[in-house]
């Protein structure tokens, strides 16, 4: 008799059982929306992300969205103007939804159970945003995740935020630019606490100071 013992204490999604059995999204769409099930609200939805973790390309991951936002499992909605400005990009929630007869994409309005919302609108950028955006910048990029977010960090953190008009496009655009530099990621220097230390040191990153064509430059 096969068995399975299942050693997951923590970091675990629930998934629905319906889902598991619902054969009419393909394996590769079930697996984009699992991934998705492991994101925390308010997770920017970064298609390269996606296709990195998930080892596939721009055209895939676009039959993947278009197969997802058809079935009962994934909405998505323009976000809102905000001060009367166009935000641009979309909400996505995970969820049991009504599937209407007309394509699911131009659904506005349906009835939500169980919903997990995604990208919603954020009136603020927490400490504890900023240290999961590390950390999954960490995971993928072979750098130590914060473990807590003690007072000090949590300080200079608000400190950092304030400075800032937009510090999460900010730190968003930063830990990209590092994930394609060969200098901070091979160098130990290049941490949380380094990147939140000062007002400068998130700048240089952001600015390209580190990028691999600068390094070259320097020797």
């Amino acid at each position: 008799m096969n068995t399975l013992k299942n050693q997951l204490k923590e970091k675990y999604s629930k998934i629905p059982n319906e889902l598991i059995v619902d054969l009419s999204i393909s394996a590769g769409a079930l697996r984009v929306l699992i991934y998705l099930f492991t994101k925390p609200n308010n997770w920017i939805v970064y298609n390269k992300d996606i296709q990195k973790q998930l080892n596939i390309s721009d055209k895939t991951l676009s039959k993947y969205w278009k197969e997802l936002l058809k079935s009962k499992w994934l909405r998505r909605t323009k976000r809102p103007p905000t001060n009367g400005k166009l935000a641009g990009g979309y909400s996505y929630q995970i969820g049991e939804f009504c599937i209407s007869e007309e394509s699911s994409e131009k659904e506005e309005s349906y009835s939500l159970t169980k919903t997990k919302p995604i990208n919603k609108e954020l009136t603020s950028f927490s400490a504890e945003d900023a240290v999961s955006m590390w950390n999954e910048f960490a995971s993928t990029n072979n750098k130590s995740k914060v473990m807590k977010l003690t007072g000090k960090r949590r300080e200079k953190l608000l400190k950092r935020i304030k400075e800032l008009k937009d510090y999460k496009a900010a730190l968003k655009i930063t830990l990209e630019k590092a994930s394609k530099s060969n200098f901070c990621l091979d160098g130990n220097w290049f941490s949380f606490d380094w990147l939140i230390e000062n007002d400068t040191n998130l700048v240089k990153v952001f600015e390209g100071k580190y990028d691999n064509n600068k390094i070259e430059e320097w020797k």
